[in-house]
């Protein structure tokens, strides 16, 4: 009898079906010493997280930890508890309802972020750059280098050049989501002819989250660029 208890909560734990995953853009920041001309400066003393959520119901709320995966490969990914988690809120420019909840974070621990220094300096120093937030929390997860992505591994339709960050969910060294930014009439078009089709309005840039799964690639999301 026991052993008949036993297989049959081994079948419904197997067969449960697995915490649907929300998936957030996120930014990592730092706050250091403030200046006459407003923004930080080294040294810096401590690393922010701040996440936007999409696709999660309204009547639904988010807790518990989650993974944050910075774009770039030299960061480690972290986990972090949800300390907060707001509501869609009605935009003031459009009065449309927001696509995304936030979420508040504690702070980033380990030195890896406080030393970070961006490749290029093309952003102010105290912005470490974006990162994904995936709820519930994925511990094997890990941002892929860019090279490591082949064109055959791309969502059908979108160029390497479009891909902005590659991201493996189960530690086992293939991308399962991938982030593009591309041109929103066609995602082959180079700069100058997104500029061209988009006539006097310029070349409209899109971004959007594709999720591998056993059908192959699904977009969880698209925005344009004047939507975020």
């Amino acid at each position: 009898m026991l052993r008949f208890v036993l297989t049959i909560a081994a079948l419904a734990t197997f067969s449960a079906p697995a915490a649907a995953q929300s998936f957030a853009f996120g930014w990592i920041d730092r706050e250091g010493q403030e200046t006459r001309e407003g923004p930080h400066a080294p040294p810096w003393k401590r690393t922010k997280v701040q996440a936007n959520f999409f696709g999660v119901p309204a009547a639904k709320s988010l807790s518990g930890p989650a993974t944050i995966l910075p774009h770039d490969p030299a960061l480690p990914p972290a986990t972090l508890p949800i300390l907060t988690f707001g509501r869609y809120q009605k935009e003031e420019c459009t009065g449309l309802m927001s696509k995304y909840r936030s979420a508040e974070f504690p702070d980033l621990p380990g030195e890896a972020y406080l030393r970070y220094v961006q490749p290029g300096q093309t952003r102010g120093a105290a912005l470490v750059g974006a990162a994904l937030v995936v709820h519930p929390a994925r511990p094997a997860a890990r941002t892929l280098p860019k090279q490591s992505v082949a064109a055959g591994d791309m969502p059908k339709g979108y160029p390497l050049a479009t891909l902005e960050a590659a991201f493996d969910l189960s530690g086992g060294g293939r991308a399962e989501v991938v982030k593009v930014e591309y041109c929103c009439h066609n995602p082959a078009f180079t700069d100058a002819q997104c500029a061209k089709a988009g006539g006097r309005d310029g070349g409209a840039r899109c971004a959007a989250l594709f999720l591998k799964g056993k059908a192959g690639w699904r977009r969880v999301f698209m925005t344009r660029n004047e939507d975020r």
